[in-house]
């Protein structure tokens, strides 16, 4: 089987199952063949041989895997236009981001994030194919971190958010170039660390330990 022949497999099954399916699943069923449709039609053995190298980056000299740099992703999507022999490597690396990770790709090209990790990976995979609006950069992270500053003001005023929810809300600011954390992190009273994941970790533990004792508070008087 070929990775063409998945797209039809899944055609297949969203026309054969029709209107037994809930719409969000049929949507689902289309964009996954035109993901595989999208690809080099090759065996899907070799396919997946090249998915597994991706899950698998090279170690770090402490034996630690490498992260993914989102800085360097969004770089290399920029120029994809002259160099598109990198439009297949990059399908392949988008293919195995977090919704985070993607998020964070879309802001910034200035787009907005969509619902639900599909359609994100989608609008990711459209910036390979579609002519980027030419954003400068100083406005582009302006608005990063106005947008980022805000959200941390809304979490922190917020009686009802759990951490969960603001672990999930802020993870995309871990991805922003560190210039643009550190910024981030100097308007909402923090000094900047040596690194950006440490100034990162720094604001986010921050903003747990101020909802952990706004909860005790709220123990303490009821």
């Amino acid at each position: 089987m070929t990775t063409h022949e998945v797209a039809c497999l899944f055609d297949a099954l969203r026309t054969g199952l029709g209107a037994s399916l809930k719409a969000n699943v049929a949507l689902e069923y289309e964009e996954v063949a035109q993901t595989f449709r999208d690809l080099p039609d090759q065996p899907l053995k070799t396919f997946m041989t090249q998915v597994r190298k991706s899950f698998n980056p090279p170690a770090a000299p402490n034996g630690k895997k490498q992260p993914i740099d989102i800085d360097n992703l969004v770089m290399r999507i920029r120029d994809v236009t002259t160099n598109p022999s990198d439009i297949e490597s990059l399908k392949l690396e988008i293919g195995i981001l977090t919704e985070a990770q993607l998020k964070a790709i879309l802001s910034q090209f200035g787009l907005k994030a969509a619902r639900g990790k599909p359609k994100h990976q989608q609008k990711v995979l459209d910036l390979l194919t579609t002519p980027i609006q030419d954003i400068s950069q100083p406005n582009q992270e302006n608005e990063l971190i106005e947008q980022s500053v805000r959200l941390f003001e809304e979490l922190k005023a917020d009686p009802e958010v759990t951490i969960e929810q603001i672990r999930s809300r802020l993870e995309p600011i871990r991805h922003y170039p560190k210039a643009v954390v550190e910024e981030i992190s100097r308007r909402v009273g923090y000094s900047a660390d040596s690194t950006r994941e440490k100034t990162y970790e720094r604001m986010l533990s921050n903003l747990e330990g101020i909802k952990m004792s706004q909860l005790r508070s709220k123990m303490i008087l009821s």
